[in-house]
């Protein structure tokens, strides 16, 4: 700066020098984003040889007035505007002003990669996912190994190769003793059929479901082995391969809710709750099985064409079972809190002796595979999912006949 603008001297300015040194830097200055995201200034070969007497002499007159500075002003950063929030479907209650803690990064990779996989329509990328000696178990289907999964995966998208899928609720326990934990996926898919699919030709027609994966994963965060449940009846029934009412298309969720385990006592005691609701099924005790539930309970059977969603309605779904299926017993193989939610994965056994959900009695003995998220509230089931194959049932009543598959194609074979 000028001697004059030095402490203690009065000040003189040379209003023609200042705008040709104004005008000199505007023509320079070119501005190139760095990879921050702050700028910086380029000056032209030129113009730096002619500014250099004027920056040297500017270094003398800094050092006649005692070596005075100026600080760098930092380039505010701004943050980035917040996405959309898309309610996802059956939306809980309000929460806390408290945000949930972030999720095992592993749980959410693993389940980030497999929707890519199907959003992206890459099987490779899905089967990153897996570890490579994985087992995938899907509800009424025969498990699928190693390098199967990526070949079930690719058989799916070449007959709906515009398949969409996205996770709307992670339930997650993080990792323990090296291990990766585990994760409880909800998620929904939807596709337009294009190719042959279960014995039924293309019509372009859509299909939607909702379904859930549960995940045990290995210390890097691939899966180690996979239980997949969805209704592949009501997406064979979507496309005009099965007789009846089908639900329809849910809409793709564009939000992904985590909720963690906490490890707090309260987790404990709604898995119990949610247990004594099931037991009290099996045993036929109406009063205990209705005792458990919030009085604005909602269930739904996604297996089924229609939600249960009050008390009264919830006893329909007790009488349906228990009528209709002698020697019903409810297996719980495995049961989870994550906060205010509970996920059981159940095997339901019986002999069907009534008529149940539009077919007559078969005299069959069935095994069903099921998964139920119950969300609680003070205490009791407030809301619930019951996940299954509504194919499985179906095959084992002698109604179905699972049509020839188009062969796996191996990757490498």
């Amino acid at each position: 700066r000028p001697a004059a603008h030095c402490a203690g001297a009065p000040r003189v300015e040379n209003r023609a020098s200042a705008v040709e040194t104004t005008a000199l830097e505007r023509a320079s200055r070119r501005v190139d984003p760095n990879p921050r995201g702050s700028a910086r200034v380029l000056l032209d070969r030129p113009i730096i040889a002619a500014m250099r007497g004027t920056i040297l002499g500017g270094l003398v007159l800094l050092m006649a007035c005692g070596g005075e500075t100026q600080k760098a002003v930092e380039t505010p950063k701004v943050a980035p505007p917040p996405s959309a929030t898309v309610e996802a479907p059956d939306a809980a209650p309000a929460a806390s002003a408290t945000p949930p803690a972030a999720p095992p990064f592993d749980a959410f990779t693993a389940a980030r990669t497999i929707m890519e996989g199907f959003n992206r329509q890459d099987s490779m990328k899905y089967g990153g996912a897996y570890t490579a000696d994985a087992v995938l178990a899907i509800a009424g289907s025969p498990d699928y190994k190693g390098a199967q999964i990526v070949a079930e995966h690719q058989r799916l998208i070449e007959a709906f190769p515009d398949t969409r899928m996205n996770g709307f609720r992670l339930l997650s326990v993080g990792n323990k003793d090296g291990d990766g934990g585990l994760a409880v996926l909800e998620w929904v898919l939807s596709a337009t059929q294009q190719s042959d699919w279960m014995g039924v030709k293309p019509a372009r027609k859509g299909v939607g479901v909702r379904g859930v994966s549960v995940m045990w994963l290995a210390g890097d965060g691939t899966i180690k082995n996979e239980h997949r449940y969805y209704d592949v009846a009501n997406m064979l029934g979507q496309v005009g391969g099965l007789p009846g009412k089908w639900r329809a298309i849910p809409m793709i969720p564009a939000q992904m809710k985590s909720v963690p385990a906490t490890g707090a006592a309260s987790e404990s005691a709604n898995v119990d709750t949610v247990k004594k609701m099931l037991a009290s099924l099996e045993a036929k005790k109406e009063a205990d099985f209705l005792g458990a539930q919030n009085d604005s309970v909602e269930l739904d059977d996604l297996t089924r064409s229609e939600s249960y969603l009050t008390i009264a309605d919830t006893k329909k779904m007790y009488d349906a079972w228990t009528k209709s299926f002698t020697d019903l017993k409810i297996a719980i193989t495995n049961a989870w809190g994550f906060g205010d939610f509970v996920a059981i994965e159940m095997v339901v056994t019986g002999k069907q002796t009534g008529a149940f959900d539009g077919y007559l009695a078969s005299g069959k003995a069935l095994s069903l595979h099921k998964v139920g998220v119950y969300q609680m509230k003070d205490g009791k089931v407030f809301k619930g999912w019951t996940y299954g194959n509504g194919l499985e049932m179906r095959v084992q009543m002698g109604t179905f006949k699972m049509p020839p598959m188009t062969p796996l194609k191996t990757p490498g074979k």
